[in-house]
């Protein structure tokens, strides 16, 4: 009886992973279908937000009043 049952659950989550596999091949997510990155600003509540600057060395994160 616990055998009957472990193989009909795995069954079931090896056909949901077989659903997936084949519903990402032929519908790309949305995700994948524009090339360019998402542009984020991290502030906290007082208007400090972090910032990238390019240094001599390479670039760096800083903390910037930007409102």
């Amino acid at each position: 009886m616990n055998d009957l049952y472990t193989k009909t659950v795995l069954s079931i989550i090896a056909a949901a992973l077989l659903a997936l596999v084949a519903q990402n091949a032929i519908h790309p997510s949305l995700a994948q279908l524009f090339n360019d990155p998402q542009k984020v600003q991290i502030c906290d509540n007082s208007g400090l937000c972090a910032g990238v600057l390019r240094g001599q060395y390479g670039y760096a994160l800083a903390v910037v009043n930007k409102p």
